[in-house]
C-alpha cells in the first residue's frame, strides 16, 4: 500500500537554488537577517549575502575552479558559512562541510573522497587542516583562512578568503545560470556525508531542485492553516541557530528558509546551554529547530528556571526520536508548540513534519507526509504493510530523494530503485494517517526471536526524574542478545538512584523481554553527533568493553569465558560454621592464581627489594553460590581492563566438573617502583614486558588482547593446571 500526502502537490520550480532564493537578484531586502548572536551589530542583510556570494562566485571563476569542483568549509558556524554554501552551489560547483571535530585524518579522507578544489579553512582549525591538506595532496595555496573577520597570513602563508575575492562593486555583474528545467534535477548542489542505512559515510549528491522541493514542502507545512505566505512572511518571528552548517537540518532552515521566508536568525559558532538559554532570552526568540538532546536539556537542566523562555512559541525536533512523554513535559513547562519531524541527509532533509506552529501534537508522531511525497512500509518478508497500525521498513518517493551517492553506484542501486523508492532503514508506524519510527533496522535489539527497539527504551528511561539523557544497546552473552542501558544522572540524583533502582523503574513499564537483563551502567555523557543523534556504533563498542562487569552478566559465566585455570583441592578447615568454604578463602583464590599466572606464564620474580612490584589497589568477590570440603574449586583467570600501569583481573570459581560459575572475584594491580625495600610511583615505562604480553594473552581481541574468543572451549585456555592440585 503506497501512503501518499494529506496535502495537494505542489508546483515546484525547477531552478537554481540561487533563483529560488534571490529571483533576478534586483531590490533585496536591506534590513539584517543573519545576526551574530555573540556580536548583534554584525550581521548580513539578503543584499548583502548575495553581494558577498557574487563575490565568492567570481572568485572562484577567477581561480580557474571548474564547474563540480569542491568547495569544502571546515569551520564552527559563522555569517559567512552561508555565503560559501550558497555560492557554490549557486556557481553550478559542489558544498562540502566537514565536522569542526573531525582529526586531520577525517578530513583528510573527505578532501580525497570529493576531490576538493579549495578548502576553507577556521583561524582556529588551521593546524588540523594544514594537516589533513598535506595528507590529502591538496596544495596548501588552495586552503584560506575562513572566519567572520578578516585573517592575517599564517606562518605557513595561509591567505584569508577575501584575497581571492574581487570587490562589491566588480563583482555585481557575475550571473549565475538559472538552470530552468532539467538541468535543475542534474546538477548538484551539495554534497553532505551520511553514513546511510548501512555502512561507512559517503556522500549524498543533493541537486539544485532537491534543494528548492524541500524548502518548498517544509515551509508549505509550517504555515498551511495560518495567514502568513512566502509573499506575507510572520514579522514577529526571530529564531536561534546552533545546529551546525555542515549538516542538512541547519542548511536548510538557517540559510534556504530564513532567507526564502526573511526571518531573522540569531547565529550560534555552536550550542552551549548558558549562552543558548540567555542568548532566547535577551533576543525574544520565538522558534528554534532543535534535536532531542537539547530538549531533554531544556526540560530537565536547572538552569533553564534561570530565564526568560516564555517567548518561544514554536519547537521543530528533529534527527532522532522525541518521546512523547518528554514532549508533553516541555511543552506543558514552555507553554508552546513542539512538533516532530522526520528526514534523512538522503531526503534532502524532511520527510515528514508536524502541521503548522499552533495547534499541540503530543502522541509522539513525526507528522504527516510533505506535499509531493509517498511512503511504503516493507515488513520483515517484503510485502507491503497496509491498514491501520502497518508497521516496516520505511521506503519513501519524493522530489527531495538525493540523486545519487558520490561516485558509488552499486550502494545506490541497493538504496534507491529504478522508480525512485528510497529505501530508509528505519521502521515506522503508521496510524490516524501519521507515523512515527519505531527504530533503525540495525539498531533493533533481538531478545529470544522479539524486537526491542533502543528508542523504546530510551523513552521509558527519560520518564525517570533522575535520569537526564540515556541510550539503550543489545549486548550478546552466551549467544544471547538482552538490553542494556547508559545513564546519565541528574545532579540532585547522584549518590540516590543507584543501577538496581533503574533497572526496577523499566521493568515495571515494559514487557519482561524487554527489561534490562543485562544491566544498567552510569557514564557522564552518552556520545552523540553533532545533529544529535545516537552514536550508536560507540555504545556497542562500550557494551563490548563492558561485557561481563554486572552481576546479571557474571552470573551467567562459564568456564570457557577464562584463559588460564588452577584447581584448588579444599580442606576440612576451609569451611566455616555452617559447612560452606568462609569468605575470605576466595580471596586467597584470587590473589594465588594472580601471582601464580605472574610467576608461571610471565616469567616474574618476585623480589623484596629492587624491581618493579604490583600492588593491589582492590579486591572484590560476588557470590552466586557456595562450595564446601570436599569439593576441588576450578578457578579461572582473564584480564578484564588494560591500562598503562594498572591491570584489573577477573577470577570465575567453580566446583570442578561443573559449568555454573559460584563465585565472580576480582582484584587491580598498580604496577610501581620499588627501590631499597620501599614502594614508589607508578612505573614511568608502565607494565614491563613480558608481563604486559602475559596480560593480552588472557583478554578476548574484542577487548584489545590477543584471544580470538571469549568463551571459546577448553582448546583455546592459555593454561591448564591439571598435573596436580594445589593445596592451600
Amino acid at each position: 500500500m503506497v501512503f501518499n500526502s494529506l496535502y495537494p502537490d505542489l508546483d515546484i520550480p525547477q531552478c537554481n537554488i540561487l533563483t529560488y532564493l534571490f529571483g533576478d537578484g534586483q531590490n533585496q531586502p536591506t534590513t539584517p537577517l543573519w545576526i551574530e548572536a555573540a556580536n548583534p551589530s554584525h550581521s548580513l542583510s539578503v543584499e548583502q549575502m548575495l553581494s558577498w556570494i557574487k563575490r565568492l562566485g567570481s572568485g572562484l571563476d577567477k581561480l580557474g575552479v571548474p564547474k563540480a569542483g569542491a568547495i569544502m568549509v571546515f569551520s564552527p558556524n559563522h555569517l559567512y558559512v552561508p555565503v560559501a554554501y550558497l555560492a557554490a552551489a549557486g556557481s553550478q560547483r559542489l558544498f562540502t562541510g566537514a565536522n569542526p571535530s573531525y582529526t586531520a585524518h577525517e578530513v583528510a579522507h573527505q578532501i580525497k573522497t570529493i576531490e576538493a578544489s579549495i578548502l576553507l579553512v577556521h583561524p582556529s582549525l588551521l593546524k588540523t587542516g594544514l594537516a589533513a591538506a598535506k595528507e590529502a595532496g591538496l596544495s596548501f595555496d588552495r586552503v584560506y583562512q575562513f572566519a567572520g573577520e578578516e585573517s592575517q597570513p599564517s606562518a605557513e602563508g595561509i591567505r584569508d578568503w577575501t584575497s581571492i575575492l574581487p570587490s562589491h562593486s566588480e563583482a555585481q555583474s557575475w550571473k549565475w545560470d538559472d538552470l530552468r528545467g532539467k538541468p535543475s534535477t542534474e546538477t548538484t548542489a551539495a554534497i553532505n556525508f551520511s553514513s546511510g542505512t548501512t555502512g561507512l559515510p559517503k556522500g549524498t549528491c543533493i541537486t539544485h531542485y532537491n534543494l528548492v522541493s524541500n524548502a518548498s514542502q517544509s515551509i508549505y507545512l509550517r504555515l498551511v492553516g495560518s495567514p502568513f505566505s512566502v509573499q506575507k512572511p510572520n514579522p514577529a518571528e526571530r529564531w536561534l541557530a546552533f545546529l551546525p552548517l555542515y549538516h542538512a537540518y541547519s542548511q536548510l532552515w538557517t540559510i534556504n528558509i530564513v532567507c526564502k521566508l526573511r526571518v531573522p536568525v540569531y547565529v550560534m559558532a555552536k550550542f552551549e546551554l548558558v549562552p543558548f538559554l540567555s542568548y532566547i532570552e535577551k533576543y525574544k526568540i520565538t522558534s528554534l529547530q532543535a534535536v532531542p538532546p537539547v530538549l531533554v536539556m531544556l526540560a530537565k537542566r536547572p538552569e533553564t528556571s534561570k530565564y526568560d523562555l516564555s517567548s518561544i512559541n514554536h519547537i521543530l525536533c528533529g534527527a532522532a526520536p522525541l518521546s512523547q512523554t518528554l514532549q508533553r513535559e516541555l511543552s506543558t513547562k514552555l507553554g508552546c508548540v513542539i512538533g516532530q519531524g522526520w528526514g534523512m541527509t538522503e531526503t534532502t532533509c524532511v520527510g515528514t513534519m508536524s502541521v503548522g506552529t499552533v495547534d499541540q501534537d503530543n502522541s509522539g508522531s513525526i507528522g504527516q507526509l510533505t506535499p509531493n511525497t509517498q511512503i511504503k512500509l516493507i515488513d520483515d518478508d517484503g510485502n507491503e504493510a497496509t491498514g491501520e497500525g502497518a508497521r516496516g521498513e520505511l521506503v519513501v518517493r519524493g522530489p527531495q530523494i538525493m540523486k545519487e551517492y558520490w561516485r558509488n553506484e552499486q550502494v545506490t542501486r541497493e538504496c534507491k530503485d529504478a522508480e525512485g523508492w528510497f529505501w530508509t532503514g528505519d521502521i515506522a508506524l503508521h496510524r490516524d494517517g501519521k507515523f512515527w519510527i519505531v527504530d533503525r533496522k540495525k539498531e533493533l535489539i533481538k531478545v529470544n526471536g522479539l524486537q526491542v527497539a533502543p528508542a523504546e527504551l530510551e523513552a521509558v528511561l527519560l520518564e525517570h526524574e533522575g535520569i537526564a539523557d540515556a541510550a539503550a544497546v543489545g549486548i550478546v552473552v552466551h549467544d544471547e542478545e538482552i538490553p542494556r542501558a547508559y545513564v546519565v544522572l541528574q545532579p540532585h540524583a547522584k549518590g540516590k538512584v543507584n543501577e538496581k533502582d533503574v533497572q526496577d523503574f523499566v521493568a515495571k513499564r515494559v514487557a519482561k523481554h524487554k527489561k534490562l537483563a543485562g544491566g544498567v551502567k552510569f557514564v557522564d555523557e552518552i556520545p552523540k553527533l553533532a545533529s544529535g543523534k545516537i552514536i550508536r556504533k560507540v555504545m556497542k563498542e562500550w557494551a563490548k568493553r563492558d561485557l561481563g562487569l554486572d552481576l546479571a552478566s557474571k552470573r551467567r559465566r562459564r568456564r570457557s569465558d577464562y584463559f588460564y585455570h588452577l584447581s584448588f583441592r579444599l580442606r576440612w578447615s576451609d569451611n566455616d560454621m555452617f559447612g560452606h568454604v568462609n569468605n575470605p578463602y576466595y580471596l586467597v583464590f584470587v590473589d594465588s592464581i594472580v601471582n601464580q599466572y605472574l610467576v608461571e606464564a610471565c616469567g616474574y620474580k618476585i623480589q623484596k627489594n629492587e624491581g618493579a612490584a604490583g600492588i593491589v589497589a582492590n579486591t572484590y568477590c560476588d557470590y552466586f553460590g557456595s562450595l564446601h570440603y570436599p569439593d576441588v574449586a576450578d578457578v579461572g583467570l582473564r584480564v578484564v581492563k588494560l591500562g598503562r600501569t594498572s591491570v584489573t583481573y577477573e577470577v570465575g570459581i567453580f566446583r570442578a566438573g561443573e559449568d555454573t560459575v559460584r563465585v565472580v572475584g576480582g582484584s587491580t594491580h598498580i604496577w610501581v617502583d620499588q627501590r631499597n625495600g620501599e614502594l614508589g610511583r607508578p612505573l614511568k615505562g608502565g607494565i614491563p614486558e613480558p608481563i604486559r604480553t602475559g596480560y593480552l594473552n588472557l583478554m578476548a581481541k574484542d577487548e584489545g588482547g590477543t584471544r580470538e574468543t571469549v568463551g571459546g572451549g577448553s582448546d583455546e585456555i592459555v593454561a591448564q593446571k591439571k598435573k596436580g592440585d594445589t593445596k592451600l
